[in-house]
């Protein structure tokens, strides 16, 4: 089957979706990155993402690996629950470990996953492991909402209401471009490195929303800010209005664009990897939410296409995003990605 990887959720929904009969469980596949129930007087917010085994810290061999990817499996499960509105609560953390695994790699590993546990409020309680003939590591996110109103899930978006973005995008696929084409200058070499292995999650601006009740629909994007922003609209039945020059564009991806002299949108709608997450608000919120730090970036509309208007010019919001089914290494999906940008093909699968 093609895109089989790709093709799985639209299989869970079909065959799992009809069976949810219960009042507590909120969300059904497809609704929402994370699964919600209600517990008791709130409501459990859960989450669980596997780790590429080979993500672009180990494809461009990169210092600290495995510090950095227990760092990059939490950060990528606490980073959904942000584009929810919950609060992070705990993690259980999954390990398929080979047998020629050193003891101080794995301390490694969790010491990780501890970090950035730590700096947001959560605790590892639990997990499982398996041997098998590669390192991967998996994730479940486990996060609270006292209110359902709190929560800002992916079918939440409504006709009318701004679309914005946590904080600024690209910079993960500059950095993978100049790596992976040998192109990085020697005075870059900390920013690049840091734009890949840490990721700024915006617990703040998160929070502020869920606790303000401000925003009705959202999602991580870090699968790629069109792919996402697609899904976004598709899953709450409305269109997207996004305005190119008010993306707010990383400061390594500006540098990059300006001294190869290549778009740097090209970086915005190639791969996803910067951990941010997509909103939507009423516009008489549009004061609180920049006051928050948020990005202003559209808007929502009937209809369910999704247009990008660069310079003056409408076309269809690129669809491209990371997909495991392609089997390519990061920089030549990077690539990709920006050619198609650059070449204008906005089809790509959205599932």
């Amino acid at each position: 089957m093609k895109n089989l990887v790709d093709q799985v959720p639209n299989i869970a929904r079909k065959i799992f979706s009809d069976a949810i009969n219960s009042d507590s469980i909120v969300t059904k596949i497809g609704d929402d990155d994370c699964g919600v129930i209600r517990a008791g007087n709130g409501y459990l917010v859960l989450k669980t993402d596997l780790m590429n085994h080979k993500p672009a810290l180990v494809t461009l061999e990169l210092k600290n690996q495995y510090f950095n990817y227990g760092f990059l499996l939490g950060s990528a499960n606490l980073s959904d629950l942000y584009g929810s509105g919950s609060i992070p609560m705990a993690l259980l953390v999954g390990l398929m470990i080979p047998p020629a695994e050193t003891q101080e790699n794995i301390e490694q590993f969790f010491e990780g996953i501890q970090h950035v546990a730590s700096n947001h409020g959560a605790v590892v309680i639990g997990g499982d492991t398996k041997r098998g003939d590669k390192l991967q590591g998996y994730g479940v996110a486990v996060g609270w909402a006292s209110h359902l109103e709190q929560l800002f899930l992916r079918n939440g978006a409504k006709v009318d209401q701004d679309i914005y973005l946590s904080g600024e995008v690209g910079d993960f696929n500059a950095a993978v471009y100049l790596l992976s084409n040998g192109l990085c200058p020697s005075d870059w070499e900390d920013e690049v490195h840091q734009a890949i292995t840490r990721p700024k999650l915006r617990r703040d601006i998160s929070l502020s929303l869920s606790h303000g009740h401000l925003a009705t629909g959202g999602l991580d994007i870090s699968d790629g800010v069109g792919m996402d922003l697609w899904r976004l609209g598709k899953a709450s039945g409305v269109g997207l209005s996004i305005d190119g020059d008010s993306i707010p564009v990383g400061p390594l991806a500006k540098k990059t664009a300006l001294k190869f002299d290549i778009d740097p949108l090209a970086f915005v709608f190639s791969t996803g990897g910067d951990w941010q997450f997509a909103f939507s608000s009423d516009a008489r919120n549009r004061d609180e939410c920049e006051q928050l730090g948020a990005k202003w970036i559209g808007r929502a509309r009937n209809g369910n296409e999704c247009t990008l208007t660069c310079g003056g010019e409408i076309r269809k919001l690129p669809k491209f995003g990371h997909s495991d089914d392609r089997g390519m290494e990061f920089g030549k999906e990077v690539q990709l990605g920006m050619d198609k940008f650059i070449n204008n093909d906005p089809e790509d699968t959205i599932t």
